[in-house]
């Protein structure tokens, strides 16, 4: 659901690495956040009210660390690689006799 409050929540448009599980992460997390959205609109109670905006940040930060493991092994777009590591900077270097 487009423009819903759980896609802005997720940034469900933002994947610069054009990870179709990291797309299916947000969606589906969208749609649970939505769907505490819609529980919470149809309480009265404060206990209930808090309970609902609860689940709906554990369900984002579920999906931070869900996108953050499925993009673990991505190297970010347009980056080139660390000079300092192909020139064995900072490495120790065997000992020699």
């Amino acid at each position: 659901m487009t423009g819903s409050l759980g896609a802005a929540r997720v940034r469900e448009s933002f994947n610069p690495s054009q990870d179709s599980q990291v797309d299916k992460i947000k969606r589906h997390t969208a749609d649970l956040i939505d769907l505490c959205d819609e529980g919470k609109g149809k309480t009265n109670s404060g206990e209930e009210h808090r309970l609902w905006a609860l689940a709906m940040t554990a369900y984002e930060e579920a999906a931070m660390w869900a996108v953050k493991a499925a993009t673990a092994n991505t190297p970010p777009p347009n980056s080139q690689p660390d000079p300092t590591q192909q020139a064995g900077i900072g490495t120790k270097q065997p000992d020699r006799d």
